[in-house]
């Protein structure tokens, strides 16, 4: 008769087992080879790349949008009213 312990032990080590052999089974038939994955990071990169590029341009015509908003209103505050 096994102890509750003993047998929660062998369950945690069979699950162990077969995620250990899955693994295995899953990295060993892969169809993807190393050229096509540096490939595809490449790839991605330059995707990641080109989207921060873009944003960035966007923050930046935002801020000259803002300066310019900045100057005029300065400019409103310095000239007297009548």
């Amino acid at each position: 008769m096994l102890t509750p312990s003993i047998h929660i032990l062998t369950f945690l080590s069979a699950a162990f087992v077969l995620g250990l052999a899955l693994g295995w089974i899953l990295w060993k038939f892969k169809t993807e080879t190393a050229g096509e994955s540096t490939d595809t990071e490449v790839q991605f990169w330059k995707q990641r790349w080109d989207q921060s590029r873009l944003e960035l341009d966007r923050e930046q015509n935002k801020i000259e949008a803002l300066e310019k908003e900045r100057d005029t209103l300065k400019d409103k505050l310095k000239k007297p009213t009548k």
